[in-house]
């Protein structure tokens, strides 16, 4: 959620809607932001719907808004009735762990997906004018507390760029960019999701295996024996140790994931 590319991110969040169509949608040439994908099946396979977000951090809840709670997908391509599990394999939602963020592409790729939910974390953030780099004085006869070897503008920098990126970075004067907690982003996103995906979430839940199915679909196993699915997509947003990736790489997941 956080670039030091700002330009890039409008396309960027444009291709990711423009991918989340072109995988789960229709069997149409679509359009985003400039951005088309002429469909290439040939013959055209059924529009994947059940769709299995393995994580709850940012990127799986991230996700899960893109595909349930988007107006933007909804109003450019009709229908988007994704039938949407997640699975966390913590008992509940961490907002204890990880440190702080800043969001300026990422608030952009929100804001195109559901304008609501970029300005609910707007809102739990702090917005950021300015970055100075400060240290304690060279000389031991100085009578500041500190020394400033830097100050930054942010505002006045997106301007000076122009282009795309003030165009995507500043809207009715605002500067999108701010500083937030990983837990209160998360919370954020949390408490923003439909109630009818909320429930669908599932805790407790270590993501132990896949197996492919004779039509295509897949079940997947998690470590209290509970077999769930049959679903067309498996979403990896699993984080480091992620049995998602181990299952792309190997073609197994190790117990020990």
């Amino acid at each position: 959620m956080t670039s030091t590319h700002p330009a890039r991110d409008k396309r960027s969040a444009a291709v990711f809607l423009l991918c989340l169509l072109a995988f789960f949608g229709s069997n149409t040439c679509s359009e985003v932001n400039g951005l088309s994908f002429k469909d290439a099946r040939k013959p055209a396979r059924p529009a994947a719907k059940r769709v299995a977000i393995i994580g709850t951090g940012i990127a799986g809840l991230s996700v899960a808004h893109g595909l349930t709670n988007s107006p933007t997908l909804r109003e450019q391509y009709g229908s988007c009735d994704f039938d949407v599990s997640l699975f966390e394999a913590r008992k509940n939602l961490d907002t204890k762990g990880g440190a702080g963020v800043q969001l300026n592409g990422g608030l952009v790729a929100l804001g195109m997906m559901n304008a609501n939910v970029q300005r609910s974390v707007i809102d739990a953030g702090l917005p950021l004018s300015q970055i100075r780099t400060r240290s304690k004085p060279w000389s031991t006869s100085s009578s500041k507390p500190f020394e400033e070897l830097l100050k930054l503008d942010l505002k006045e920098i997106v301007e000076n760029a122009g282009g795309d990126t003030s165009d995507v970075l500043i809207r009715d004067g605002e500067l999108l960019w701010s500083a937030i907690r990983r837990g209160c982003l998360l919370d954020t996103l949390w408490k923003t999701l439909p109630d009818a995906t909320r429930r669908r979430v599932k805790f407790s839940k270590r993501l132990i295996g896949i197996s492919p199915q004779p039509d295509g679909s897949v079940m997947c196993e998690f470590s209290d024996g509970v077999m769930a699915g049959p679903f067309d997509v498996v979403l990896g947003c699993d984080g480091v140790r992620s049995p998602c990736k181990e299952y792309v790489g190997t073609g197994r997941i190790s117990r020990s994931s």
